[in-house]
């Protein structure tokens, strides 16, 4: 049974209907209002559109590692991709109008201390970066992870909309636990999140085994300091993803707790719900994401991030892959809420 919109002939169907309502011809409804989303259900994803740079596709060569951020603080969403060979780092600046997926057209290194910005001295190095006020001092740092699992800070010496950092490799500044620098083993995949809800903001870190450490902030907001390091887990085990986690931390399913989602070395995204609450996450289980009806598979080496990309209001997800492209997925948009007061016939 269900109802139909007289107007537009939209139908609602409902299984639980009392079979006394069968009797009905028209109802209207002034209290029906559609949810956004289901709470707890995941957002459907489009098949993979590969992001543009002028009139080609997108290509940092090997190994993108996307971080979305607005660089130059002109209000409209930039990238910032890690790459395989010395570990550089580029910038593609959004040349469109804002409102719509961003337009690029050209890129260039970040640089520190008039040279560019890198994780390593030659071809096989790599690097994870994300864009994070590190001290809360209201300007955006630069923090680096890379092939040999160390963590690099370069703290913002401009401003906001224009970031200067002097600090030249190997003499950036690194994460510590307790006064020694924290060591993932190898591909160290960093992301921040205030994980418990104390209002300081804590490290996720992917390493190369398919595992996820977790480091809660015992510092404050403005000097971050870690003490310990563990990995999270999975029911009763270890979280694993297989080999080369790449961790985002986010609400995906919409249902008001942080969950995980997880790139691996074998081009899926791992979903974790929490099972947990928002301030004590917890995971048992795990799903692979699909886009457009098939499991998503970017081949290898899969790296995401989450961001409303193409500017509708819906969070969609990007991921970088072995071959130097970046792919977005396309999250579909929930349905309008009905008006109100609609009339609806009800029909079997």
């Amino acid at each position: 049974m269900a109802f139909r919109n007289s107007a537009s002939r939209r139908a609602l169907s409902f299984s639980t209907l009392s079979p006394r309502l069968a009797g009905l011809v028209l109802l209207t409804l002034p209290w029906l209002c559609l949810a956004d989303r289901v709470s707890g259900a995941l957002p459907e994803l489009e098949s993979f559109v590969v992001v543009q740079d002028g009139a080609s596709n997108l290509d940092v060569g090997e190994e993108a590692a996307p971080e979305v951020a607005d660089w130059d603080g002109d209000g409209r969403i930039d990238l910032i991709v890690g790459q395989y060979g010395y570990g550089y780092v580029r910038s593609f600046l959004n040349q469109g109008t804002g409102g719509a997926a961003p337009v690029f057209d050209g890129w260039s290194y970040l640089l520190s201390g008039g040279v560019n910005v890198r994780t390593g001295y030659d071809l096989s190095m790599g690097s994870g970066p994300r864009v994070v006020d590190w001290n809360s001092d209201g300007m955006k740092d630069l923090i680096l992870g890379e092939r040999y699992g160390i963590i690099h800070i370069l703290l913002n010496e401009g401003t906001d909309a224009a970031p200067v950092f002097s600090q030249i490799y190997p003499d950036y500044d690194r994460v510590e636990v307790s006064g020694s620098d924290f060591d993932a083993g190898f591909n160290s995949m960093p992301f921040f999140v205030d994980w418990n809800n104390d209002g300081k903001r804590d490290l996720v870190c992917g390493e190369m085994y398919g595992h996820v450490y977790l480091l809660l902030n015992t510092g404050t907001a403005a000097a971050p300091a870690f003490s310990s390091a563990s990995f999270i887990q999975d029911g009763s085990v270890n979280l694993d993803v297989g080999d080369r986690a790449a961790p985002v931390v986010c609400d995906w399913n919409d249902d008001g707790k942080k969950d995980l989602l997880c790139g691996n070395q074998y081009g899926n995204v791992y979903f974790f719900d929490n099972k947990g609450t928002d301030d004590a996450p917890a995971f048992s289980g795990w799903e692979l994401l699909t886009a457009g009806g098939a499991t998503l598979d970017v081949g290898f080496d899969s790296r995401p991030t989450v961001a409303d990309w193409d500017q509708d209001g819906t969070p969609d997800l990007l991921v970088g892959e072995s071959d130097g492209r970046v792919f977005f997925y396309r999250a579909v948009p929930p349905p309008p809420p009905l008006s109100t007061g609609e009339s609806w016939i009800l029909y079997e």
